[in-house]
Order: C-alpha cells, then sequence, then structure tokens
C-alpha cells in the first residue's frame, strides 16, 4: 500500500500544479457523486421497502374484513338452520331439505354448500351437493368431531379443498367448513 502511494506522489511532484489540481478535483467530483449516489439508493430503497411494508399492512386488513365478513355471513346461514330448521320439533325430512335448499338458494354466492348429517355421519339433507364420497371421511373431518364434542359451540375449519360430497363436474372448490351440534 505505501508502495502504491509513494508511486502516486512521485507522479504528482513530477507533474504540473494545473494538471494535479484537475486530478484533485475530478477525485473529489467522483467521491461526491458517489456519496450522493449512496445516499439516494439507500433512502430509495428504505421508501420502498415501507411502501412495501404499508401495501402488505392494507392487504392484511383488506382479506381480514372480507374474511370476517365472509364468516359472519356463514354464522347467520348456521344460526338461520339450527333455529329455523332443527329446533322444529315435527319437521319431517322432505320439509328439512326443502329449508335447507331455501336457506342455500338465499347464501348461494357466498355458500359451496349446506349439510345436515346426523351424529353418525349420514346425510338428513344437503344443498346443492348430496352424495358423500364416503362416509368415513366426514366422521374423520376435525370438525366433525369437535362439534360433537363441543356442543353449541361454532366450529371452523382451516381452508381446504371441497372433498366430502361428489360434484358431477369435479370442480372442487376452496372452503372453510362450519360444524355445528
Amino acid at each position: 500500500m505505501k508502495k502504491f502511494f509513494h508511486k502516486i506522489s512521485k507522479y504528482l511532484s513530477e507533474q504540473s500544479i494545473q494538471t494535479v489540481l484537475i486530478i484533485s478535483f475530478a477525485l473529489m467530483l467522483m467521491i461526491g457523486i458517489g456519496s450522493i449516489t449512496l445516499v439516494f439508493s439507500i433512502r430509495s430503497q428504505m421508501q420502498s421497502m415501507n411502501t412495501l411494508a404499508d401495501h402488505n399492512i392494507k392487504t392484511l386488513d383488506t382479506t381480514n374484513q372480507y374474511l370476517d365478513s365472509h364468516l359472519r355471513n356463514m354464522m347467520r346461514a348456521s344460526d338461520a338452520v339450527y333455529y329455523q330448521v332443527l329446533n322444529r320439533k315435527h319437521a319431517n325430512k322432505d320439509t328439512i331439505s326443502e329449508m335447507i335448499t331455501t336457506f342455500y338458494n338465499a347464501d348461494r354466492e357466498h355458500v359451496v354448500s349446506i349439510a345436515l348429517f346426523d351424529t353418525s355421519g349420514d346425510v338428513i339433507a344437503a344443498a346443492p351437493l348430496s352424495r358423500v364420497k364416503n362416509k368415513d371421511m366426514v366422521i374423520k373431518a376435525p370438525g366433525f368431531s369437535d362439534a360433537l364434542n363441543e356442543i353449541e359451540n361454532i366450529h371452523f375449519s382451516v381452508p381446504h379443498v371441497q372433498n366430502i360430497f361428489q360434484n358431477e363436474d369435479s370442480n372442487y372448490q376452496w372452503v372453510v367448513s362450519l360444524s355445528r351440534y
């Protein structure tokens, strides 16, 4: 390193004062431009990170409001089925099926299907999907066992692909299941 500085000082001592000033000015200019570029780059990067963080927070808030709204709609539909259908003492299976279909049609943009199962996993009524692929899938579903173990509580599943009912067009949708006993 000493040799390098020694060579530079020897070269500059052999040059005129004008050359030394031009070289000094050019070096100072490059250092200044480099410093300003570095500062603006760091500042721009920090602003981008803050903007991205703000955008992510807004996206999460919007998603949270959207999910809250859908969960509330699901709870209202569940309450309607529970209080209007299940608490009727003399309702027969056909009446229950008609009422379930009516509730489904009223909320079809938010609900993929509505189904009532007995404690053994057999379908009592369902709309619009009614053929179960495998009864064991119903019994083993976490929401089914949770609902049986904790009566009067509403249980939501994590989002999953609806795989309990057979679907003629093989269009299986992502759903959040609600279970209640």
